[in-house]
């Protein structure tokens, strides 16, 4: 419909034109085609200014403004007026703001009226005191959230990211590669001006370039007490108790179920058990870590967002013999560990990717997906996007890594014995044989305890482009290979071999994105269903569910 609304106007344009100029003469034209020319840039100008002025005057979409705080200040300040009100404090509500790399602004304006606002750089900590509302620079994020759980502090609900600051995306700033006092400048500016290079270059941009590229920002993360709803500005009634386990329609344990409470879930991936017995699921979207009971009770509750990158999610778990919790978190570029209880981060190591076609260093992590841990106690990570296998002791001090040669072009991918092309779960045999979803490739690896090639056998469905379609395996006692098929909804179960036994796929309720596996004592599989935010028991592989 648009196309045809835009040949209409094209063609009522040159009759329109035609008809003017048989009137008034040929002489007319030049001056006709420029008035049309500049009208048709004012009708854009005009466009972009009312929207600019009154639509969007916050969202710097268009290059007339160097930094723009983002509308969700306004927002938060009027839910913390609310806040404020509805606990009946006024201005003696007590407010926790990071002042690093000039955060605290524009809330120095915002919260004026307010008598208990500390402002603090938050590199090390919260300041001491009790808040009602926290603040936080990204950057500090991690630091906060350890610093909460290490004072016992559960008041809060599970916090928000937010753009605090946003600017027009800095792209063009590679278009002029030397400085202005610089000849080759200037050079660069008479080629675009006298050769028509920069004609060019409009066209490539215009023909090439991604609408949908993210503002640059500055992100926040908000604390609000958990008995607030910040959607009616009210105080809730009651508080939000964990969610209890359950069972599906054909009577399946369950637990988690997608929602805000605690227990719940957004987007879980990955599943774990402890020497207890216990389980542990986290969740990528939200970045929070849960524990559960065996029999899906939770325990406790960890939020390892990362500091590094607006898109930081955790998506991989293992758990040590001595009950230590290691996360691979994916786009924080690291790889955390916390106690048993989850009330202590006790390590960190990771460093995120420079770009380029420098080869990665022991630990420049692009994505780290999954993460096994051997009989001596080290950990072997998928670093999906490099496309190699590293491997560190507990300690998180490099040993080696398994791979391609890497490249600029290849990033590392292989398709021979012992490379990879996107890895994402990894698992250890009880025999030390440590096996490896090796998703573009399609196939399943496995190694020896060294990192040699041993076999390898084909996975039918993996192979696919989506981005959260990332399979996960678990090697069952017994030596039998399970493994997940997000985008098809589907577990099998292979020997070691490689040959299928049977498929977990039920059709009186289908599984919905299973991502992580892990056996019960009695043979039965947790499988995390991210599509569906929960968690569900199935019978062991002699059931042959389908």
């Amino acid at each position: 419909v648009r196309v045809t609304w835009g040949a209409v106007a094209l063609l009522v344009t040159i009759v329109t034109t035609g008809f003017v100029v048989s009137k008034l003469g040929r002489r007319t034209l030049p001056m006709l085609v420029a008035l049309i020319v500049v009208a048709s840039l004012a009708f854009f100008s005009i466009h972009t200014m009312i929207e600019v002025t009154f639509e969007r005057g916050d969202v710097p979409k268009d290059m007339l403004i160097y930094t723009q705080s983002s509308p969700e200040i306004t927002r938060m300040a009027d839910e913390i007026d609310a806040l404020a009100e509805a606990t009946g404090k006024g201005a003696d509500l007590r407010i926790a703001i990071d002042s690093r790399t000039s955060f605290a602004w524009p809330w120095v304006w915002y919260l004026r009226d307010y008598d208990n606002v500390v402002f603090s750089d938050m590199e090390s900590g919260l300041p001491q005191g009790e808040f009602d509302v926290v603040l936080v620079n990204a950057t500090n994020a991690a630091i906060v959230s350890q610093d909460l759980v290490s004072r016992g502090v559960t008041a809060f609900a599970p916090p928000t990211r937010y753009p605090h600051r946003w600017w027009f995306p800095e792209t063009y700033k590679s278009a002029l590669t030397a400085g202005p006092f610089e000849g080759e400048a200037w050079r660069q500016i008479g080629s675009g001006i006298f050769k028509g290079t920069w004609a060019r270059d409009a066209f490539s941009y215009w023909r090439d370039h991604d609408p949908r590229v993210e503002l640059g920002r500055v992100e926040g993360i908000a604390y609000f007490p958990l008995d607030f709803d910040r959607g009616t500005g009210q105080l809730a009634t009651q508080t939000l108790e964990p969610a209890q386990p359950g069972v599906d329609d054909a009577g399946r344990p369950m637990f988690g179920g997608r929602g805000a409470r605690p227990g719940q879930f957004s987007a879980p991936v990955d599943i774990e058990s402890g020497p207890d017995g216990g389980l542990y699921v986290v969740d990528r979207a939200t970045g929070i870590l849960q524990r559960f009971d065996a029999g899906g009770n939770l325990l406790a509750t960890v939020d390892i967002r990362a500091t590094f990158f607006n898109d930081a999610r955790p998506w991989g778990l293992a758990v040590g013999q001595d009950g230590t919790v290691f996360v691979a978190d994916t786009f924080g570029w690291r790889v955390l560990a916390f106690d048993a209880e989850l009330s202590a981060l006790i390590l960190s190591f990771g460093e995120p990717p420079p770009g380029g076609s420098e080869p990665p260093g022991p630990y420049t992590l692009f994505g780290p997906r999954d993460i096994a841990i051997d009989a001596s106690g080290n950990l072997w990570v998928t670093d999906t996007g490099h496309n190699r296998i590293v491997i560190y002791t507990r300690e998180g001090e490099y040993i080696r890594e398994i791979g391609a040669p890497f490249s600029g072009d290849t990033l590392g991918r292989g398709s021979g014995s012992a490379e990879f092309s996107e890895p994402v779960g990894i698992d250890i045999a009880p025999n030390g044989e440590v096996v490896i979803a090796d998703m573009w490739n399609a196939r399943v690896q496995i190694l020896d305890p060294s990192g040699a090639y041993l076999r390898e056998f084909p996975v039918s469905g993996w192979g696919g482009l989506d981005h959260l379609d990332k399979p996960y395996l678990r090697v069952l006692r017994d030596g039998r290979i399970a493994l997940s098929l997000p985008s098809l909804g589907q577990v099998r179960i292979y020997s070691d071999a490689g040959v299928l036994v049977t498929v977990i796929d039920p059709e009186d309720e289908p599984l919905r994105s299973p991502y992580g596996i892990v056996e019960t004592p009695g043979g039965k599989l947790w499988i995390v269903e991210g599509g569906a935010g929960r968690v569900r028991l199935f019978a062991s592989a002699e059931a042959g569910e389908r």
